[in-house]
């Protein structure tokens, strides 16, 4: 852990503050905060809706980032897509031979 420290501090404060696995935190973690909003719930009724009523309000921030990152995501998504169906009508794909990388069962031919 400490070598992984020394190589990553190069490249700043900055992206220390960024987190590639945010999502996976999150997903784990928000089952005990659903664990923890209900014991409060049951033995607080107020103070369990005062917690649940904050999770509920970041969920329509959520969704509208959700919808701004698909409406940006949609150019490389159909780029992806058209790349992939003209690939068999390259013109170096027909030099490649019958049954050549086809996978068939799991198992490459």
């Amino acid at each position: 852990m400490l070598i992984a420290a020394f190589d990553r501090s190069g490249i700043g404060a900055s992206a220390a503050k960024l987190s590639r696995y945010l999502h996976i935190v999150a997903a784990l973690v928000l089952p005990s905060i659903a664990v923890a909003i209900d014991a409060l719930a049951r033995r607080w009724r107020l103070l369990g809706v005062v917690a649940m009523a904050t999770l509920l309000v970041g969920i329509p921030g959520n969704v509208a980032q959700a919808n701004d990152f698909a409406r940006r995501q949609r150019p490389v998504d159909d780029a992806t897509r058209q790349i992939m169906l003209s690939i068999a009508r390259a013109p170096l794909a027909r030099e490649v031979p019958p049954g050549c990388g086809r996978i068939r069962a799991g198992r490459r031919r």
